[in-house]
């Protein structure tokens, strides 16, 4: 669930940039794709250089088409398992807001860097530029994404970091360029529940008064406190069942 939170979050981030830019409708307005189809040849049609910029996310190379005028899909690649600087297995509480009671996880047990690819596809230079301004603008050299699926809010984001470029040889008709990220400290296992937290009904503190036997230089202090012991005389708590 996490990693396809991960990838989709990527890719939401991109796709929603290129829609911002003008480039693509966005999907989530349409009700079928027979509806989605026909506004994008509105769009294409309407635009100077008929040119969409399509986005696709992890998938096979048959889901993301062909190659077309101009297109952003973005992989992924390496995981890294991380050992330094997180807790695996912590004991997490939270609060059951219907049930009024606090429950007991087991944290995540495993944390991955995880690398990906963002490849640009384009048949003209100026498109080649269009697409490299996007990512760059969009992914920084740092920056906070959101998971991106159900059961995700807007707080929960994961790090993910630029680590250069390159330009992949071009052909007589495509320019294509790999952009590379990585995704920090990704937990891939679930969270375990373990149970609910009985609630806490009864406190016993035990008090056990010890004479003092260190001088903290404060009998001056003690002596306007209590002054009805004799002068000089460093106050000891009693140690009688009353105290």
């Amino acid at each position: 669930m996490i990693l396809e939170a991960t990838d989709r979050g990527i890719t939401e981030l991109l796709r929603m940039a290129v829609v911002k830019k003008g480039f693509l409708p966005d999907v989530t307005l349409y009700p079928d794709a027979d509806a989605w189809m026909a506004a994008k040849n509105v769009l294409q049609n309407s635009l100077v250089d008929k040119t969409l910029i399509e986005v696709f996310g992890v998938g096979t190379a048959q889901s993301r088409q062909e190659k077309t005028a101009c297109k952003i899909t973005v992989d992924r690649r390496a995981l890294v398992p991380v050992t330094e600087g997180v807790f695996t297995n912590a004991i997490i509480y939270q609060w059951d807001k219907e049930l009024k009671k606090f429950r007991k996880y087991k944290g995540f047990g495993a944390y991955y860097d995880i690398d990906y690819e963002i490849r640009t596809v384009s048949n003209t230079t100026k498109f080649d530029r269009i697409t490299a301004q996007i990512i760059l603008s969009t992914i920084p050299h740092k920056m906070f994404v959101q998971y991106f699926g159900d059961g995700f809010t807007k707080d929960d984001v994961f790090l993910l970091e630029f680590l250069g470029s390159n330009d992949l040889l071009p052909d007589e008709q495509w320019l294509e360029r790999l952009y590379r990220y990585r995704a920090r400290r990704i937990p891939l296992d679930e969270v375990t529940e373990i149970g609910e937290v009985p609630p806490l009904l009864e406190v016993k503190v035990d008090v056990i008064p010890v004479p003092r036997i260190t001088d903290f230089e404060d009998t001056e202090l003690l002596e306007e406190l209590y002054e009805d012991l004799p002068k000089g005389t460093v106050y000891v708590p009693p140690t009688d069942d009353k105290w």
